[in-house]
């Protein structure tokens, strides 16, 4: 299931949909599980955030998908430990868009002040008119190659940029005003549905502001 080449053909392009008037409150459980057998589905809502969620109980050990209050943010735990964050809302400055969350990246300390990154449209999968997708990715093509010796580089535009260990984005939607979603899905398939996510406009997004 490992995803190879995850961000080839996916920069400068997006994908579009028929428009939706707006979100239902809760779309249907996927039909899909990591491992069949071995997981369940269930429906959280945290800050406005309505996602559907895996526990699965592998070989590896017990994998869920739950609400951090500490982090504000939905995360993967490993037989207790917090693994990575995997969805979470963000502010933006509404006259600024998705590049104003450069700023507050920088401010909590997730991007170097002068690192060489920029924001770029991704086309992930068949949306909403409505819906956009970003990535935050190095102004170098090739900052995340293997380096002569073979090693994998560090991502240059940190845990919220685009990695080689995964697929990293935001999404922005006409219809949540100055809501954005950060989504890291993996690098295999992810243990949430990040096709069915639920914002709700009007409720308290994590606390990060512009």
């Amino acid at each position: 299931m490992r995803r190879l080449g995850i961000m080839a053909g996916m920069l400068g392009a997006l994908v579009t949909g028929p428009v939706a008037a707006e979100q239902p409150s809760r779309p249907p459980m996927p039909e899909w599980q990591t491992q069949s057998g071995r997981c369940t589905w269930r429906w959280q809502e945290a800050a406005g955030v309505g996602l559907w969620t895996e526990v699965c109980r592998l070989g590896t050990g017990t994998w869920r998908i739950g609400w951090d209050r500490t982090r504000q943010a939905f995360v993967e735990r490993h037989n207790g430990r917090v693994t990575r964050i995997v969805v979470e809302a963000w502010t933006m400055d509404p006259d600024v868009g998705v590049a104003s969350l450069t700023a507050q990246l920088i401010a909590s300390g997730h991007l170097p002040p002068a690192a060489p990154c920029r924001w770029q449209s991704l086309a992930v999968r068949a949306a909403p008119r409505t819906t956009s997708f970003h990535a935050l990715t190095p102004l170098d093509p090739n900052a995340l190659a293997p380096t002569a010796t073979g090693d994998i580089p560090d991502p240059v535009c940190g845990p919220y940029g685009v990695s080689t260990h995964g697929l990293r984005y935001v999404i922005t939607d006409l219809r949540w005003g100055a809501r954005a979603i950060f989504v890291d899905e993996g690098q295999e398939r992810p243990m949430f549905a990040p096709d069915r996510i639920v914002v709700r406009p009007g409720a308290t997004p994590s606390g990060r502001q512009p």
